[in-house]
């Protein structure tokens, strides 16, 4: 429609979309050709670099959030940590 109307912003008004929208599918296009346009799975980014939770922790863990229900992940890890068991809160989160 573009090179029809040889304006892009007119043809990305007639197709209800934004520019800079029309050039990430342009650009999707240029790179894969049409399987770029196919929708694309959304999850969570693997993190190569991220250390798996030990499996004693994890259990401790799920030991203190039954024991006390209230406690927030920051709680946890402060508790954990006066024990000697040093683990990143947001590792508790997890």
């Amino acid at each position: 429609m573009a090179g029809e109307l040889q304006n892009i912003a007119l043809a990305c008004r007639r197709a209800g979309i934004s520019r800079s929208h029309f050039y990430e599918i342009r650009e999707a296009f240029e790179k894969y050709g049409a399987e770029g346009l196919a929708p694309q799975p959304r999850r969570r980014p693997q993190m190569p670099n991220q250390t798996p939770t030990p499996p004693e922790l994890e259990a401790r863990i799920l030991e203190m959030t039954e024991q006390f229900p209230t406690y927030s992940y920051i709680r946890i890890s402060q508790q954990l940590k006066l024990v000697g068991i040093g683990s990143a809160s947001a590792s508790i989160a997890r």
